[in-house]
C-alpha cells in the first residue's frame, strides 16, 4: 500500500504513462500524489552549441513546466486524489527527484523510462536509471 507517491513528469509521452501508472497504483488507497517537474538552470551563456541545440530560455521552460504540473494535477483531482505539485530547478534531475522524494517522505517514486531532456543529460545517461540505482525508496519505471 502506498500512501504518498512522487511522480516525476515532464509532459513527455512516457512521463504521461508514469502519471497514469501512479494513478492506477494509488486508486482506492487514499494515496497522495505529488507531481514533480525538474528544469535545468540556464547555462552560463553556452554559445558552443549550435542554435537548435541550445535550451529554451528559462522563463519559457518554467511556464511549460507549470502547465505540465497543472495538467497532471487536474487529471488526478478529477478522480478524487489528493495532490500537490513542485517545480524544482536543478542541473541534476535525478538528484533533485531523489531529494524531493526523501524530503516529502514519499514511499514510492514513479518515473517514465525516458523523458524530454537536454543534450547534456542525454550524453550523461538515463535519469531513470540513476534514480533506480541510487534511490532508497522503491521506484517504478513506466514504459
Amino acid at each position: 500500500m502506498y500512501i504518498h507517491i512522487l511522480v516525476a513528469t515532464d509532459g513527455s509521452a512516457r512521463a504521461e504513462r508514469a502519471v497514469e501508472a501512479a494513478m492506477g497504483l494509488g486508486a482506492g488507497m487514499g494515496a497522495r500524489l505529488t507531481f514533480l517537474t525538474v528544469i535545468e538552470p540556464d547555462p552560463d551563456d553556452d554559445r558552443s552549441r549550435p542554435g537548435p541545440l541550445r535550451p529554451l530560455p528559462y522563463s519559457v521552460r518554467e511556464l511549460r513546466a507549470e502547465w505540465v504540473l497543472a495538467e497532471a494535477e487536474a487529471k488526478a483531482l478529477s478522480v478524487g486524489f489528493r495532490t500537490d505539485a513542485a517545480l524544482v530547478t536543478s542541473a541534476s534531475p535525478s538528484t533533485a527527484i531523489l531529494a524531493e522524494a526523501e524530503r516529502r517522505r514519499c514511499d514510492l517514486i514513479v518515473v517514465g523510462a525516458r523523458g524530454q531532456s537536454s543534450w547534456s543529460a542525454e550524453t550523461m545517461g538515463s535519469q531513470a536509471a540513476r534514480i533506480v540505482t541510487e534511490s532508497k525508496i522503491p521506484v517504478m519505471v513506466a514504459r
